[in-house]
């Protein structure tokens, strides 16, 4: 018999809540497939079974708070007996789920004295938000009325199309210079964040709000790089099967850029600075309408076709759904390279708790004057984000100039 228990899913978790079972009790469970869902201060993830077996006993329910590495469930063979007393001692009493009662319209005042059960990252998302949990009417769905993130964003969809509702139903004003009916603004859909795109929306949100951005801009001549990269893509080819590629490179002199200004290479916590020995590289993949950041770890000690074969490695899981908390963890600094998109330049916001990121345009063509005489070359846009809580403008400043070198230089990466 298998314990399955709370995953310490990031450094500072302590709890999670149980936001979903994807498997019922009696099921059969091949090792790596999703059990259920957890949802933490930060994101809400699957959670895999590192078993095979069948899913006897589900012990916490869903909105249930779990704190790490306590017991959710068993999974064993269908002639496994369970222990009854731990099951019994960890298993909360039930309470019928809200979700399966209708909903009024206008749900009853909350009394003032009445203390409201919020789950811990449905209290960030409120305050994010500007919403006052205290005195909204936000149903709870999980046991007890405890309100999830789910529940948040449900009621900003329904409180968003009744406005919508009350625009188009009101009747055209009688006085000159109204605004006729039919040129009311009508809501297509209403569609809640839901997975990856609610992450996403919670950290760009918590990144402009908390995070005061700098932003640097410069240019390159990249017409060194392209002669590099025609040179290397057939050896690397032929040992690895895969083609370099302007992002091989440039996850490379962001990693050896880091080593020199370790300053950038970090992240602000609780008034204090620290600053990591690990250059871990993240990078945007965009994955259908999302977008996730794989993380090479440890980018500034691997050579270029290393680099390759990790990074397609990542995509390919990427695209498949087959990422891991780990592939997507303990970034250091990011990189986007929006190139592919024929875009010049972006104003990129930081991925919290990072301290800074790199967007990346496109190479493009123009004239430059090269030794006092005007000649057309190959040239690209940087934008380098920093917090400058912790990155002035000339760090910053000189950790872009040093990627500028780089890329005039690419030789240099060979040293």
């Amino acid at each position: 018999m298998y314990e399955i228990v709370m995953p310490k899913l990031e450094q500072s978790m302590e709890s999670g809540t149980i936001t979903c079972w994807h498997k019922h009790e009696g099921d059969q469970i091949n090792q790596g497939d999703v059990i259920f869902e957890v949802e933490t201060e930060k994101m809400t993830i699957d959670v895999e079974s590192p078993f095979s077996g069948y899913l006897r006993k589900i012990i916490r329910q869903v909105g249930e708070d779990v704190k790490v590495l306590e017991l959710v469930a068993y999974l064993g063979a269908l002639d496994e007996n369970i222990p009854n007393d731990i099951a019994n001692q960890n298993k909360q009493p039930e309470t019928p789920m809200a979700s399966e009662k209708k909903i009024p319209m206008m749900p009853v005042q909350k009394q003032p004295s009445e203390r409201i059960r919020i789950s811990p990252l449905a209290r960030k998302i409120c305050r994010e938000l500007g919403l006052d949990y205290q005195t909204e009417l936000i149903h709870g769905s999980a046991p007890g009325g405890r309100i999830l993130k789910a529940d948040v964003l449900a009621y900003l969809a329904q409180k968003q199309t009744a406005a919508a509702a009350q625009v188009v139903q009101k009747p055209p004003r009688e006085d000159v210079g109204a605004v006729p009916a039919s040129a009311a603004i009508t809501i297509q859909s209403a569609t809640p964040l839901a997975g990856i795109r609610k992450v996403i929306a919670q950290r760009m949100s918590l990144s402009k709000q908390t995070i005061p951005h700098i932003v640097l801009n410069a240019t390159a001549d990249a017409t060194a790089l392209i002669a590099l990269r025609e040179k290397l893509k057939t050896k690397v080819l032929g040992d690895i099967g895969l083609k370099l590629t302007y992002t091989d490179f440039l996850l490379k002199m962001c990693a050896l850029a880091l080593r020199k200004y370790r300053q950038i290479n970090a992240s602000l916590h609780d008034q204090t600075c620290l600053i990591y020995a690990d250059i871990n590289v993240g990078f945007a993949v965009a994955v259908g309408e999302n977008l996730v950041v794989p993380t090479i770890y440890q980018c500034d000690r691997l050579s270029l076709a290393e680099i390759a074969r990790k990074k397609q490695e990542l995509i390919e899981k990427a695209h498949a759904g087959k990422l891991q908390f780990a592939d997507i963890s303990n970034g250091t600094f990011t990189l986007t390279n929006l190139g592919m998109f024929r875009v010049r330049s972006s104003s990129p916001i930081i991925n919290p708790p990072q301290t800074a990121i790199l967007a990346v345009g496109e190479i493009y063509q123009a004239p430059a004057v090269v030794n006092n005489t005007i000649g057309i070359r190959s040239l690209v846009e940087l934008s380098l984000a920093c917090d400058h809580r912790l990155i002035d403008g000339a760090a910053g400043a000189k950790f872009l100039q040093h990627i500028v070198e780089l890329i005039e230089e690419p030789e240099m990466l060979m040293l």
